[in-house]
């Protein structure tokens, strides 16, 4: 990719950075909840059908 500016490549990484984030958290979310709702409530069949949805 061949960049015309610096504020082109600094709005390239900052893009892909914020991607990065966005996904890990979203990730980690999905962890912490599929952990919290078989774990501790013992109830699968209501939040798996979340995955789907996404």
């Amino acid at each position: 990719m061949v960049y015309r500016t610096v504020a082109e490549k600094l709005q390239f990484y900052w893009n892909r950075n914020a991607r990065i984030i966005i996904v890990a958290l979203l990730t980690l979310f999905c962890s912490i909840m599929t952990l919290y709702f078989h774990l501790i409530l013992g109830v699968g069949v209501v939040f798996t059908h979340v995955f789907y949805i996404r």
